[in-house]
Parts: C-alpha cells; sequence; structure tokens
C-alpha cells in the first residue's frame, strides 16, 4: 500500500514506509515542500537541518518534463533493459543538477526516508544496467587530494563512484580505475542508458560504481606544476 500524501500525513515526515516513493507523490512531495517553505527568508531558510532543502529549488519538477520526453522517445530501449519512468527521472537528477543528494557520505544526522528511496532507486536503475567491460576507467575530482590517500589500503565510496571510459585530461585530481571483468565487475555503463551530454554531441560516457564498491590503492602520482594528482585504484571484491 503507498504513503497518501496530505496534511497530516507528509510523505517526507514518515519515518516508517512500506513501499518506495511513487513518481506522482515524488513530484506532490516537492510541490508540498516548496509551499510550506515560501515565506522562508532565502539567506537564513528553516530546511538547513532536514537533508531536503534541495527541494525548495524544484529540481524535480524542472527536470520531469525532460524525463518524460526521453523515456517516451526511448521507450523501447528502456523497455528492454527494464527501467521505469521514475528510474528515468532519478537518472536525469543523478546526471543533472542534483548530483549532490546521491552523496550519501555527504549527509548527516537523520537521514529521510525521501533519500533513502532515491538512491535505492538508482540501486536497482545499476543492477538493470549493463557491466563495463573494458580495461581502464577515469574520474576527476577537484575536492580529493593525493594527500588523503596511501598505497597499499583499501578505498570503499559508501556513494556512487563516477567515472568516465574517456581521459579528459582535466588539471584537477584523476583517479585512474582498473576495473575488475565484466562478469565481476561493480562498474555499470550508465552511458547506454543516457549518455549525458549526447545532446550536445559531447557524451559523458559516465560508467557508475555500485555503493560500497572496493578498491585498492596501487599508486599515487603526486601533484607537479605540469601535471595534476593521479591516484591509481584497482577494483577488488
Amino acid at each position: 500500500m503507498n504513503t497518501i500524501l496530505n496534511e497530516n500525513n507528509c510523505y517526507i515526515c514518515n519515518q516508517i514506509h512500506k513501499t518506495m516513493i511513487t513518481l506522482e507523490e515524488l513530484l506532490k512531495t516537492e510541490d508540498q515542500y516548496i509551499a510550506k517553505h515560501k515565506n522562508d527568508n532565502p539567506f537564513m531558510p528553516n530546511t538547513q537541518n532536514d537533508n531536503l532543502d534541495f527541494l525548495r529549488q524544484g529540481y524535480i519538477r524542472k527536470h520531469y518534463e525532460g524525463a518524460k520526453e526521453y523515456y517516451e522517445a526511448k521507450h523501447d530501449l528502456l523497455q528492454s533493459y527494464g527501467i521505469t519512468e521514475i528510474e528515468v527521472l532519478i537518472l536525469f537528477l543523478f546526471e543533472g543538477f542534483m548530483p549532490q543528494i546521491f552523496r550519501v557520505d555527504l549527509v548527516y544526522g537523520k537521514i529521510p526516508p525521501l533519500l533513502k528511496d532515491i538512491w535505492m532507486y538508482l540501486d536497482n536503475i545499476l543492477e538493470k544496467t549493463p557491466s563495463f567491460d573494458g580495461k581502464v576507467l577515469y574520474r576527476f575530482s577537484s575536492y580529493d587530494n593525493a594527500n588523503d590517500f596511501r598505497i597499499g589500503e583499501i578505498f570503499q565510496p559508501i556513494y556512487f563512484f563516477t567515472t568516465t571510459v574517456d581521459n579528459w585530461e582535466k588539471d584537477c585530481t584523476t583517479f585512474i580505475v582498473t576495473p575488475l571483468p565484466k562478469d565481476t565487475t561493480s562498474a555499470k555503463s550508465l552511458y547506454l542508458i543516457k549518455n549525458h551530454g549526447e545532446e550536445y554531441d559531447a557524451g559523458e560516457n559516465q560508467v557508475t560504481f555500485k555503493r560500497n564498491s572496493k578498491f585498492l590503492i596501487t599508486n599515487i602520482e603526486q601533484k607537479t606544476e605540469k601535471k595534476p594528482d593521479k591516484i591509481y585504484l584497482e577494483e577488488i571484491k
């Protein structure tokens, strides 16, 4: 039985629920949240500590139209992988302007059921996505620093670890990842479902590792004047 949205029983406040949120509930939840906080001071919102402040931006509904069009245009492809309409919307949020809500490690305090459901939908998408079949992947980060890593240690991000098949040679910390073989890797070729940026002829060719994937740090090259930090990872079980 789905959670009912009304004034006395708002989904985002309900701590015990048996089913994942539906597409209609997700859109309605954002509308309710915006209406509830429309008179908040934008510089001192009353939502800073509830881990749901992102709803005030209205990005879910903004992404919905594009997701709906994509779902209809790519229906046969998506159906072949078993991807549902709400999962397409979640994928649009993940690849669009809301990747921060998928950083499980950056959520502090109580985790709202809504966020848990969003993460679980992405878990489901990755389960349905073909595993990566290749030798090397790259990740470019402006936030990570080689000094925070040690050769021989295990790196196990609790978040969705995104990479690409392309070496963009960016001037920022670069992870060079060797995945496990196709039949055992946790790396999923999301670009086969939707290649972010393809509408601009510049697809990111994103490959995303499942949450809690494990990597051995095999080498580190410190930053120089001509080269950024490079961190070499080898996926392990």
